[in-house]
């Protein structure tokens, strides 16, 4: 692993104590980092994974595992669901298991995920749900000059970077070495970076008007990135932006139009080297198997499961819906409800506040109605998968583009010098 919380390596150690004939030992490469390079734990784990040295179980927390899942390193984890007794395919949300696999393969695993996404009006970006790096490029062009692709504090290298995390595997094919940084899109996406700022002043800008709501509402800004981990977060977009029918829930750009994009806490990976897979799967399965929720709330035993974000278990995932939808009720200690003494009423239980300035007060939200839930289940739906780039192709990028943004190159030139180094970078490393 190169990165993990503590309540993961808590399931190891009950993992470990359930067990007699099995042992997971936890190596954490991240005691490689130093402070002149907080990547060199990731480089020394990758370095070894695609010469051949593999673990049994991989964290991929900061790893390109579709480059690793390129190589055939990573073992298929469909058949080992399919011959497990309590387990089948449909046991995992079909939104989840699109994002994770690589060529029809599930080369991966995770208990819960968060969507990252963007919103922008829809009188200014249509009522879509995903765009290309062209089409939001065309949408700028027809707005302010001042006018900012995302929030104020955001530069040029920040959407590059961005972008090429989300949208790596559309410029690089990792299976067949093909790189496409000399394309229309990435050349639109140099363009739109260039619409940004190449950096920004923070001691001296005036925050009290970076509001972004009211910047996109105003038009001095395209898009605000949303991040949902819970169905509840429907309820602060809605009120921030004065209603759903407003806005079009759409992602930022990206060369396949994809749209939102599922980040995966904890992925876990078993190598195709392995000699120990259905050891390794007793530990992995717990993923899906122990995601049983109290009133949405947390969860209970199991070696590996989750306390945020939406579940990958499609039955936890309906479950957790069905809580939203239905008013819950505040219970004590011994699960009865609590009632108010001064309405004699079972006192109900908010999954939600916001502050409504015509009351000036806070506002509490008991359950979600069939369209709230919808348009999360819509955005979930049509999301993919999270990030997909490689550090080191970014790293490259951005080392080539100031000379394009200080004007000494066009995009199509600094497009062509892209293209040749992270071609020689690929197939020296896939």
């Amino acid at each position: 692993a190169t990165a993990y919380d503590t309540d993961f390596a808590a399931s190891i150690i009950r993992f470990n104590r359930s067990q007699d004939a099995v042992r997971i030992e936890l190596r954490n490469y991240a005691e490689y980092n130093t402070e002149d390079d907080w990547s060199a734990g990731v480089t020394k784990l990758k370095t070894e994974i695609l010469a051949g040295n593999c673990p049994d179980i991989l964290v991929l927390n900061g790893l390109n595992y579709r480059q690793i899942a390129a190589r055939g390193l990573l073992a298929d984890l469909y058949p080992l669901i399919d011959a497990d007794a309590e387990l089948n395919r449909e046991d995992l949300l079909s939104a989840a298991a699109r994002a994770l696999e690589v060529d029809g393969k599930l080369c991966s695993l995770s208990a819960s995920f968060t969507v990252n996404f963007a919103v922008g009006l829809k009188t200014k970006v249509g009522d879509r749900s995903s765009w290309t790096y062209s089409e939001a490029l065309q949408t700028l062009e027809k707005m302010s000059e001042d006018c900012t692709v995302w929030s104020v504090d955001n530069t040029a290298p920040d959407l590059l970077n961005y972008c090429l995390q989300i949208d790596g595997d559309s410029f690089v094919d990792w299976k067949t070495g093909e790189v496409r940084f000399d394309g229309e899109e990435f050349i639109s996406l140099l363009k739109l970076a260039k619409k940004m700022p190449s950096s920004f002043d923070y001691e001296n800008y005036d925050w009290s008007d970076d509001d972004m709501a009211t910047r996109l509402m105003n038009g001095d800004q395209l898009l605000c990135t949303q991040y949902f981990s819970s169905f509840s977060d429907i309820v602060y977009l809605e009120r921030n932006f004065g209603g759903l029918d407003k806005i079009a829930m759409i992602g930022m750009p990206s060369v396949g139009g994809r749209g939102a994009t599922l980040e995966f806490n904890n992925a876990l990976a078993i190598c195709e080297g392995s000699r120990h897979k259905e050891a390794a799967w007793q530990f992995v399965r717990g993923l899906l198997t122990n995601q049983s929720r109290d009133n949405g709330a947390g969860y209970k035993g199991g070696y590996v499961g989750y306390d945020w974000g939406f579940p990958t278990n499609a039955q936890a995932f309906k479950a957790l819906e069905d809580t939203a939808r239905t008013p819950q009720y505040e219970k004590d200690g011994d699960g009865r409800p609590i009632i108010d003494p001064e309405t004699g009423e079972k006192r109900m239980q908010a999954i939600a506040w916001y502050y409504d300035e015509e009351q000036d007060d806070v506002i509490p939200i008991y359950s979600l109605d069939d369209k709230e839930l919808g348009a999360v289940e819509k955005i979930i739906e049509n999301a993919s998968s999270g990030s997909t780039g490689d550090q080191e192709v970014i790293d490259i990028v951005l080392g080539q583009v100031e000379a394009y943004f200080s004007g000494q190159r066009s995009a199509e030139e600094t497009a062509k010098i892209i293209q040749s180094k992270v071609s020689l970078y690929v197939n020296e490393n896939r």
